[in-house]
């Protein structure tokens, strides 16, 4: 029997940075003869009825001082609550779910599992490594890369989510988008910045920025990148739109030629492999795509010069050479398939 608990931020189809685990679990379900959820909010979700879930109360406790104490004993409630429903935990990114209940789990003899792909990480997260069986990382060069029991994996992209038909050929203007959260991390003001010194050689490109503002300081930096687009004379160029719901990704990818991230390597955002599948040239500052898909799609991390003659290249491409390209890195996709991660994660936990 299979029985699993997975612990996660945010359980909400709807929700526009984060309705891709609601989808992962979605998939993942059937494989396992029971499902139970703890997340730190939810939200809108569908779900098999063998798939229960339970919200420590970010909804409603967000705003009070002592929220963290109440996370904590609702977690710690409900993973005992739950205790003969699941015999393995599977934590994505959110190391605090174990350095709460991770004695508890030890003591009740579940094997834990952690998810964490970023390139930062501390003593908390060296201290939560020491509760895991294994932990799971998908870029060469994050934090949690470096522990003697970690397994490398896919992304984990549902592939056939992100076939929709498109022109195969690039459009006049050619379609730029940066999909992403809000934040100073993703150093949207690169792209900016290289734009403005592309726009010397080609004419005809615009650019979609789309992504939520989750903090203050990610809604201040939204602000300044908007007076760095008027300060260039870019405004024209640029639509700047929220966050859209993970149904809606597909059709925002096909919708465009060129897909731009800017986030530094350790994170290797699934969005990466999203662009591609769907058919977008990508353009990326993470040395794990560089290592996949060559030199042709890689800039180095804060270096707008480089990723200005990195547009410039593609832009520069003919219609024969533009399709060989998808190509390729749809194939590169396809290697990160929620299909490839399923068999990969089921074979190391069980």
């Amino acid at each position: 029997m299979r029985h699993i608990l997975f612990c996660c931020q945010v359980l909400d189809k709807s929700d526009p940075a984060l309705s891709f685990f609601h989808e992962w679990i979605k998939y993942f379900s059937p494989s396992f003869n029971k499902v139970t959820v703890i997340a730190l909010k939810t939200g809108q979700v569908e779900l098999p009825a063998h798939v229960a879930h339970y919200s420590l109360g970010k909804e409603t406790y967000a705003h009070l001082f002592f929220r963290r104490i109440l996370y904590t004993t609702q977690l710690i409630t409900y993973a005992w609550k739950t205790r003969k429903d699941y015999d393995t935990v599977f934590v994505h990114m959110n190391q605090e779910y174990i350095l709460a209940a991770g004695i508890l789990w030890k003591l009740m003899d579940k094997k834990v599992y952690l998810w964490y792909n970023h390139y930062s990480g501390s003593w908390a997260t060296d201290i939560a490594a020491k509760f895991c069986t294994k932990i799971f990382y998908t870029s060469k060069s994050a934090y949690t890369a470096r522990f003697p029991h970690a397994v490398q994996m896919p992304v984990g992209v549902n592939i056939d989510d992100f076939s929709v038909e498109k022109n195969e050929t690039k459009r006049t203007p050619v379609k730029i988008l940066f999909l992403a959260r809000i934040s100073r991390s993703k150093r949207l003001h690169d792209l900016i910045a290289a734009l403005a010194q592309a726009q010397l050689k080609r004419k005809d490109w615009v650019v979609r920025v789309t992504g939520p503002t989750i903090s203050t300081d990610d809604s201040d930096y939204l602000a300044e990148c908007k007076k760095q687009v008027d300060d260039l004379g870019l405004s024209s160029r640029f639509t700047f739109t929220d966050g859209v719901p993970f149904s809606e990704t597909p059709d925002l990818y096909a919708a465009h030629d060129i897909f731009i991230n800017c986030s530094k390597s350790g994170m290797y955002d699934k969005t990466i492999f999203e662009a591609a599948a769907s058919g977008c040239i990508v353009i990326a500052s993470s040395n794990d795509f560089k290592e996949e898909a060559g030199d042709d799609f890689f800039f180095t991390y804060s270096d707008s010069s480089e990723l200005s003659n990195k547009i410039n290249h593609h832009l520069d491409r003919s219609p024969e050479a533009w399709t060989e390209v998808q190509q390729h890195l749809k194939e590169i996709a396809a290697r990160h398939s929620l299909k490839h991660l399923l068999e990969k994660i089921l074979k190391e936990i069980f």
